[in-house]
């Protein structure tokens, strides 16, 4: 079901997964707020596209996912990941 919206068109709380998020990688980190229930980033409202995927033309495409216990993010931009980090 990735990207996919559930059935019903009931979706997961975007602002879940606001926070503080840690590229241990790169040693970036970056952070995601939650306004009127819309995920921002760098205070830009991001558009819903998926379940846990939102976008914006500048950015790129954002994905959540918490599915093993640990809220983590991912940037993905010009067909690259920008970013992958977990909330810290």
């Amino acid at each position: 079901m990735h990207g996919e919206l559930p059935a019903m068109g009931i979706a997961p709380n975007p602002g879940h997964f606001a926070g503080k998020h840690l590229d241990t990688d790169r040693q970036i980190l970056h952070s995601f707020t939650a306004a009127d229930g819309n995920p921002m980033y760098g205070g830009i409202k991001l558009r819903r596209i998926g379940a846990n995927q939102f976008n914006d033309a500048d950015i790129g495409t954002v994905t959540s996912d918490d599915s093993q216990g640990a809220m983590k993010a991912r940037i993905e931009r010009n067909n690259g990941i920008a970013f992958a980090g977990s909330r810290y």
